[in-house]
């Protein structure tokens, strides 16, 4: 039980290490393999909702007053608070290295609405959860033990990985 609170509370904070926690613990049976994609979905989760929390209160507080920035690009803000864009974002920033936080930010401080936010945000996170951990064990077992074979592949999966996504967000900015 310490494992799956630690995964848990881990994924709020560092995703990615808790992910591979996840991975190392049931590779040596101290996690099972449903208790791992539980604990990182449901932290994962609670994570993604407290930084659109966050960004929702800045907004309710009006600190954005205090810059600058947002007062002179206010017609822009307006008009991306209500365009599409910001739905394909939460979406595509699940499997984007890097964006994700400031995403949620932007989607409370914006007032992108709640329930929405919740339902692709949970939607997206079950799909990351399973990829990550029942594609990383399927990966441990095959690779383990071929350290040269596991670099190589896992560089062309980084370069497709990266040309794919150019061309989704070229798609999408268009």
């Amino acid at each position: 039980m310490e494992y799956f609170i630690s995964i848990f509370l881990g994924n709020i904070v560092l995703e990615d290490v808790a992910l591979i926690s996840a991975l190392a613990l049931i590779a040596q049976d101290k996690l099972s393999l449903p208790a791992a994609l539980l604990a990182c979905f449901l932290g994962i989760n609670v994570g993604n909702i407290l930084c659109y929390l966050t960004g929702y209160v800045i907004a309710r507080l009006r600190l954005e007053n205090r810059f600058m920035f947002f007062k002179k690009h206010e017609p822009r803000i307006q008009q991306f608070r209500h365009s599409n864009v910001l739905t394909y974002w939460i979406i595509l920033c699940r499997f984007i290295p890097g964006v994700r936080i400031p995403t949620y930010l932007g989607a409370g401080f914006l007032k992108y609405p709640l329930g929405k936010f919740l339902l692709i945000s949970a939607f997206t996170t079950l799909l990351w959860t399973l990829f990550a951990i029942w594609g990383g064990n399927s990966l441990l077992q095959v690779f383990e033990g071929h350290l040269v074979l596991s670099i190589v592949v896992l560089i062309v999966l980084v370069i497709i990985l990266s040309f794919t996504m150019r061309k989704i967000l070229k798609r999408v900015s268009q």
